[in-house]
């Protein structure tokens, strides 16, 4: 099954706390996928691996 992947990084503040997030979207000819993670600001670099690892964890699973 051939799919689609973007990722894009953005930061932004909720109630005065910051963050950072990683978002990935999955494009199949069937469905949209959309993986949103995220992690405090101060601790971007350090979850940033955390973080790929859950989008790359990310998988097909075909219809039936």
């Amino acid at each position: 099954m051939r799919s689609r992947r973007r990722e894009d990084a953005s930061e932004g503040a909720i109630k005065n706390v910051k963050l950072a997030y990683h978002v990935a979207t999955v494009e199949t000819p069937q469905h949209y996928h959309q993986i949103i993670t995220w992690t405090l600001l101060s601790r971007k670099d350090k979850n940033r691996p955390v973080l790929q690892n859950v989008i790359d964890s990310f998988k097909i699973i075909p219809e039936k």
